[in-house]
């Protein structure tokens, strides 16, 4: 993303508002500078005013005039505004035109970290002729970039028309927002004069021209609704031909667009240009697309590749339905990003699923586990912000990726899911057409997303919709719903935020929850659509909540019943992999927050029935996951059910012939068994391919496992051969399938610490004192020390405590960490300081809490030591 000087979001309050922008611009690649013309046809608020501003960075203006009134021109350059002014009122009642003269710069572009903002030129090399003297200059005006080319009020309240010409070398293609209109060349010169068609209402942001040595593709799609034959094109600097697959979605999804919604593409054509460099990756221009080229140059290889087809095919069509969401219809704020972003990729996605290139876009792994990474960091009190509130807080723009970021375009695509499944397909098509088909609301003037679902509400006569949206956008969080039933088998839904991280003032306020109950005859309940109050109750037994899970929360079965239920429904094949899934991440979830005896007895119930499925592994890793966490591997009616799925495993795999979720549920079983003898000669033999092959023998995501289990016998010859494999494992890489050095890396730190030899812990304690100040994430090398805080190891004939060994550890070196620090403020020592002392209270704290409460009142300015304190006394509690 490209970093400017920090620019206020404001209004310029100007007595003037431009209606179109008549461009002149000269352009020669080998000049660091272009040459500008402006002309800004306005309306005035009013007829008399000495003084106007208009945004300009990096012009240098050499004359404005109006009519007659020659301007004088004053820069603001922390504010990125000139002010142009006269010593005495100007009269614009007969004059509405401004002429401005100037001259802009051509940014150089030599790498991905370069600034690719106003107009910027990038070199390279032509694959086919050798030649490296082959220039691509293209523009780049989202957010507040326009004016780097124009003087021009460069905010998205304000929307006006373009009327491009563009003076540059004859030899170079030119590609503007829309058709080229005349192209005049200069017989004395190796020049030409390049005009365009006019444009349609548009914002600054929207607005782009590529020139350049450029490779085209093209054709014509008939549009439906218009009935024209409407150009098609994708440029590149090279290898065009492998922009095929871009074309023909262009080509398929266009006309699907302007079907779905039933307003003619706005513009008389529509080109995609791959860029050499650009910061933003993509970027919707009106007519004109850029991409980076990396995204849609696709060797026959790369299209093989399901997944990247896929993430391709999305990033089109997401563009495409900016033409008309976003550049149509624009918002009248930079906060109102993220639904702009949101609905493109909804809506993107929806048509791509509805015509068949994915399959069940929505109930894939792909789209709920990206759901469960948003909801993660939902759950965080101090991270955690409503869609609204985050988008208020924007002051100030200096990239597109200031005004929204994952989690809000996440929760955005999330929201309008939940829409769509609520009020079904075809009412919400017919009400965006309607909306779109309102050009003099929704088009001549800059809206906000809640004028759009007003409307929809409207339409619909409900106030739930725009009530939904405002619920969804203007909460923190997401709800937890707790499900019970009473003994005539009545059910009762209950709602409260889901909060785990932290303590929150926030009022617990009712969500508009879409409730999607499969009852037990198989059927949706369409009476009991939304959830509004707190608590609801109906007057019958159900199967699921969230079936399907397109809603964004978390269920609570709080009675047996429901999972004897749902086993029943994996058991006859009612239930899809992803969710069985989903039901196991919820259930992980409120076991370890909310856990009640209910929710433990559940998971036996539903692990003892999806173990013995081969195709429900993803499920069954988070099942393993939570008998971790909460520590009942030990418990008789778990550990049985665990020796049963270890029995059933193959461990002789080839590991190319292994699902990834085998594979996880694999190395979490070996991690766990870890003290079985067994399991010892298993991960024995693996060790010997980690370190003697033949390639690609062991996993990567078995590494760290099988080190976990070694670790537990290790000799010290052994030790040391592991940890030399840390700073140079290049030798065995050939060995691991998928293997990754860092990865590998990390998991050898992760893992080496389960040692019960004296002498190794020793070592292992040493190796984390020499390098906390130089090695990211070394503190983890005392996962495995740490977990064996209540273990005894053998010092000659002597018994040691490993929490002993720690804490002497601990208190003998934390003096000089600090010491250390302040002197060098070195980062990873931070982090190694703060992580380590959180890591060894926590082991030394059940065994020698006084001892520890001594050492912690003795040294009151020991900051990392303090902080550490808090937070494991508060988390002991």
């Amino acid at each position: 993303m490209p970093e400017t000087n920090t620019v206020e979001l404001l209004s310029l309050g100007s007595p003037i508002i431009p209606i179109n922008y008549k461009l002149d611009l000269e352009i020669d690649p080998a000049k660091a500078n272009f040459k500008g013309e402006c002309v800004v046809t306005f309306n005035s608020r009013e007829n008399l005013f000495n003084s106007f501003k208009l945004h300009a960075k990096d012009l240098v203006i050499a004359s404005a005039t109006i009519g007659d009134y020659q301007l004088k021109v004053k820069y603001e350059k922390e504010q990125e505004i000139a002010i142009f002014s006269h010593d005495t009122p100007i009269d614009v009642s007969n004059h509405n035109e401004i002429l401005i003269k100037y001259v802009g710069k051509i940014n150089g572009i030599k790498t991905h970290q370069d600034k690719t903002v106003g107009v910027f030129k990038t070199n390279f090399m032509d694959d086919k002729t050798g030649s490296s003297d082959n220039v691509v200059v293209a523009t780049h005006c989202q957010p507040c970039f326009a004016r780097y080319i124009f003087p021009c009020i460069d905010e998205p309240s304000n929307k006006s028309s373009f009327k491009l010409t563009l003076r540059t070398l004859k030899k170079l293609q030119v590609i503007g927002n829309t058709k080229i209109e005349s192209i005049a060349n200069d017989s004395l010169t190796d020049f030409q004069v390049v005009s365009f068609t006019k444009t349609v209402l548009m914002t600054t942001s929207l607005f782009g021209f590529v020139i350049g040595d450029l490779d085209f593709i093209k054709t014509e799609v008939k549009m439906p609704i218009s009935g024209t034959d409407l150009p098609i094109a994708v440029y590149a600097p090279n290898n065009v031909e492998l922009a095929t697959f871009t074309l023909n979605t262009i080509q398929k999804y266009l006309p699907l667009l302007e079907s779905y919604f039933n307003k003619c593409y706005p513009l008389d054509k529509l080109d995609f240009a791959l860029l050499p460099f650009l910061n933003d990756m993509a970027m919707e221009n009106f007519g004109l697309v850029t991409i980076l080229q990396d995204h849609l140059l696709l060797p026959p290889k790369a299209l093989g590749n399901k997944f990247i087809r896929q993430q391709s095919q999305q990033l089109i069509v997401h563009e495409l339905v900016h033409q008309w969401m976003g550049n149509y219809i624009t918002f009248d704020s930079w906060e109102h990003l993220w639904f702009n972003e949101s609905f493109a990729t909804w809506l993107a996605c929806h048509l791509i699923d509805q015509e068949g290139d994915t399959e069940n876009y929505w109930s894939s792994f792909e789209y709920l586990k990206q759901l469960e990474t948003t909801m993660e960091s939902d759950i965080d009190v101090k991270a955690a912000k409503s869609i609204s509130g985050s988008a208020k807080k924007i002051t100030t723009v200096n990239q597109t990726s200031d005004a929204f970021d994952a989690y809000t375009y996440t929760k955005g695509i999330t929201i309008l899911r939940m829409i769509q499944k609520t009020v079904g397909d075809e009412i919400l098509k017919e009400s965006l057409q309607k909306i779109i088909g309102d050009e003099e609301r929704f088009h001549a003037v800059s809206c906000k997303p809640i004028d759009i679902w007003t409307e929809i509400s409207k339409m619909n006569k409900s106030e739930n919709i725009v009530n939904f949206f405002s619920s969804w956008t203007r909460l923190q969080g997401f709800p937890l719903i707790t499900v019970t039933t009473d003994q005539n088998s009545n059910t009762k839904l209950t709602q409260h935020r889901f909060v785990i991280k932290g303590e929150t003032d926030d009022e617990d306020i009712p969500y508009h929850v879409p409730l999607f109950i499969l009852k037990r005859d198989g059927t949706i309940d369409n009476s009991n659509v939304l959830m509004t109050d707190r608590s609801i109750e109906l007057k019958e037994a159900i199967s699921l909540i969230n079936s399907g899970h397109q809603g964004y929360y978390r269920v609570s079965y709080e009675s047996d019943e429901h999972y004897v239920e749902i086993r029943r429904l994996i058991e006859e094949d009612k239930l899809e992999v992803v969710e069985v899934y989903k039901i196991m991440e919820d259930l992980c979830y409120v076991m370890n927050n909310y856990g009640k005896e209910v929710h433990e007895s559940g998971l036996l119930t539903l692990m003892d029935c999806i173990i013995d499925r081969e195709d429900y592994w993803s499920a069954v890793s988070i099942g393993l996951q939570m008998l971790s966490q909460r520590k009942l591997t030990d418990n008789l009616k778990y550990k049985k059910m665990l020796d049963k799925l270890v029995s059933k495993m193959n461990w002789n795999s080839k590991p190319s012939e292994l699902d990834e979720d085998k594979v996880s549920v694999m190395a979490q079983l070996m991690y766990m068994y870890r003290d079985d003898s067994k399991m010892y000669g298993i991960a024995e033999q693996y060790c010997k391919k980690l370190l003697q092959g033949p390639s690609n023998s062991i996993h990567n995501d078995m590494v760290g496992s099988v080190i976990s289990v070694i670790s537990t016998k290790m000799s010290m010859k052994q030790y040391k051969q592991i940890i030399s494999l840390t700073s140079n494992n290049a030798g065995i890489m050939s060995h691991i399938y998928l293997g990754e050095p860092q990865s590998v890396v990390t998991q050898l730190i992760e893992n080496i610490g389960y040692s019960r030899n004296y002498e190794i812990v020793k070592k292992i304690l040493h190796y984390v004192n020499d390098h906390i100040s130089t090695i990211a994430h070394i503190d983890k090398m005392l996962l495995g020390v740490c977990n064996n805080h209540g273990e005894i190891v053998k010092d000659k004939e002597t018994d040691v405590p490993i929490h002993e060994m720690l804490w002497e550890w601990f208190t003998t070196q934390n003096d000089n960490w600090n010491n250390k620090w302040n002197k060098t403020k070195n980062e990873y020592l931070q982090s190694g300081i703060t992580n380590v002392s959180v890591m060894v209270l926590q082991s030394v704290l059940p065994h020698s809490g006084s001892q520890v409460s001594q050492y912690v009142s003795e040294r009151p300015n020991d900051t990392f030591l303090q902080n550490a304190y808090k937070i494991v006394s508060k988390s002991s509690i």
